[in-house]
């Protein structure tokens, strides 16, 4: 499959400070990919900032939503899922596509990286990326990519408040196997330091601990 089978969708609310960096690197390192913004309803003029640089698209907020209607739109076989403030590696493109000539891989995501400097960073994605490949865990901070064609077979992620990549994958894992990749994504830990790395981290574990228990996503919402 060419690189022009590949549509990267950015769902964004209010994330100014954050799209032209990310577009402008996918652009970069896929030139010929669509890339598509799915808008929230963003108040700081966060589509005007991309503005000839992507596809942008309004959809009603909630990540999964505007997930959903950006795939909807999608030109591509394969489905990229992207944060605003995360940036790929500029091997990303070949490592998925490379993942998908194997007909029975259904989609992946990539290793979980921080960008930060604090110094247990390092200890804990590795950690979590161990647990990750063993599991086959994707969650939305590693790059989910998926065939098209499966993603829509699964009418795309459920139209929950919070954990539609958990929600997703389980279902995912049922049609096909997963790819975790060994290169990294980096995200900013932006999110963690304002409520303290160490807490979030305990916080999340426990949240997902929950949600496998049989809480609802609506409720764990609430403690997020």
């Amino acid at each position: 499959m060419p690189e022009n089978d590949i549509s990267v969708i950015i769902p964004t609310l209010n994330e100014v400070g954050n799209i032209t960096r990310v577009t402008n690197h996918i652009r970069e390192i896929l030139p010929r990919a669509e890339i598509i913004i799915s808008d929230g309803g963003s108040q700081d003029g966060t589509p005007r900032k991309v503005s000839g640089m992507a596809k942008i698209i309004t959809a009603e907020k909630g990540r999964s939503r505007q997930m959903n209607a950006g795939a909807k739109v999608a030109q591509g076989k394969i489905l990229w899922f992207l944060h605003s403030d995360c940036l790929p590696s500029e091997r990303s493109g070949d490592l998925i596509l490379g993942a998908l000539v194997n007909d029975e891989i259904v989609g992946g995501g990539f290793r979980w990286a921080l960008k930060g400097s604090k110094w247990y960073y390092g200890s804990v994605t590795a950690m979590a990326h161990i647990k990750n490949k063993l599991r086959k865990n994707l969650f939305g901070d590693m790059g989910i990519f998926v065939r098209r064609n499966v993603f829509e077979k699964l009418n795309g992620y459920a139209d929950v408040p919070f954990l539609e990549d958990v929600e997703f994958t389980a279902r995912l894992k049922k049609v096909g196997k997963i790819r975790i990749l060994d290169e990294k994504l980096h995200s900013s830990d932006r999110r963690l330091l304002e409520k303290g790395p160490l807490r979030s981290f305990i916080k999340n574990d426990l949240i997902k601990l929950a949600y496998g228990l049989g809480f609802s996503p609506g409720y764990l919402a609430k403690f997020y």
